[in-house]
């Protein structure tokens, strides 16, 4: 599981697509791919023009009902890369829930946007407001989920790694391990995943 944050929430799996009107399956399939790789090819080029690039390509294939939950993602890596974060934040809040592959999303991530832009400001305390609304949001999921869902705890591990320090975080998993010790190893493979991240400096994460 040692897999950059940022590559961890911007692999593209597609599925079918029958496209808005007008569009075909290709087309529908082709802004998606194309608007993946500028974003990938950005974090090794540095180059602006990339990230506007792919804005346009999702901006298309988020029409296709098939391909608009992959195109927000995309779309909010974006915005989050560009350091558009109120812009970010107002994206997620013009959107319904079931527009995001789960129910906690909207509101972790539209908290977790605000908590960036408070920290842009330098204003600390708003920041910190923002980030423990959006671990409430992903603690509610949580508590009502009969069984461990991986990527809840890491949104969750990445929300608290902004407030909490290495140390911290690793007891936290060490205490996951114990209470929950059929899933022990995923939670040692989570902690060895946020260690790499912060040796490495890597670049946020959005889901």
């Amino acid at each position: 599981m040692k897999v950059s944050i940022q590559l961890f929430f911007l692999t593209i799996l597609l599925n079918s697509c029958h496209g808005q009107k007008g569009a075909s399956l290709e087309e529908c399939k082709s802004h998606v791919v194309n608007a993946s790789k500028m974003v990938n090819s950005f974090y090794s080029e540095k180059k602006q023009n990339l990230l506007s690039d792919a804005l346009k390509e999702v901006e298309f294939s988020m029409n296709c009902p098939e391909t608009k939950a992959k195109s927000i993602e995309i779309k909010i890596s974006i915005l989050s890369l560009q350091l558009q974060y109120d812009k970010a934040s107002a994206f997620i809040n013009s959107l319904n829930e079931n527009d995001f592959s789960k129910s906690y999303k909207k509101n972790m991530q539209y908290y977790l946007f605000k908590a960036f832009s408070f920290e842009l400001k330098s204003d600390i305390k708003n920041r910190d407001i923002n980030f423990k609304q959006s671990i409430e949001s992903i603690n509610q999921f949580i508590g009502k989920s009969k069984s461990i869902d991986q990527e809840a705890y890491y949104d969750l591990y990445f929300v608290k790694s902004k407030m909490l320090n290495k140390e911290e975080i690793s007891q936290e998993l060490d205490d996951l391990k114990k209470t929950y010790p059929s899933d022990a190893e995923f939670f040692e493979l989570l902690k060895e995943s946020f260690n790499e991240t912060v040796k490495q400096g890597t670049l946020q994460k959005v889901g």
